[in-house]
């Protein structure tokens, strides 16, 4: 994906800074940044809610752990990269109808890799393509994320 060339994209005026607690417990599930789903799968409502999450192209991440954090701390960023268009429209990260462990709903994947939470690393990719979770951690992890909203596949 070639996002040099569009004229759609726009880095929204907020951020999440996110804190997952080193309890061994703490993570997120299986999931993609962008809500494929229609109208007709959500309800007006829901349809709605989730705007913001339909919009999303592109998501950076930049991790705020000590720079000598090792993989042993856990709480790397499990990732899958979406290797057709096929699968589920689900929205499944923001339904709390969320995927258990590392399985999908649908659609081929590329075999996972773990992104480790080093301090200063900075992650991007497109939200539409990559499913990904985060794994616990023995320690406390930080990151800081944005998401770029535009269209999918749209270029000047």
């Amino acid at each position: 994906w070639e996002f040099s060339r569009s004229s759609s994209h726009r880095v929204p005026l907020q951020c999440q800074l996110a804190l997952y607690r080193g309890d061994r417990k703490s993570g997120y599930a299986r999931h993609l940044d962008r809500c494929r789903a229609t109208l007709e799968d959500l309800g007006v409502m829901e349809w709605l809610r989730l705007s913001d999450y339909r919009s999303r192209a592109v998501t950076a991440i930049l991790y705020l752990n000590d720079p000598g954090r090792t993989p042993a701390d856990g709480g790397a960023l499990r990732c899958w990269l979406r290797t057709d268009n096929e699968g589920d429209r689900d929205c499944s990260n923001d339904t709390g109808n969320h995927k258990q462990d590392d399985e999908s709903k649908g659609g081929t994947f590329a075999p996972p890799i773990d992104v480790q939470p080093t301090g200063g690393t900075l992650l991007i990719f497109d939200s539409d393509r990559l499913e990904h979770m985060v794994l616990p951690s023995s320690k406390d992890r930080y990151a800081l994320t944005v998401w770029v909203s535009g269209e999918q596949g749209k270029f000047s």
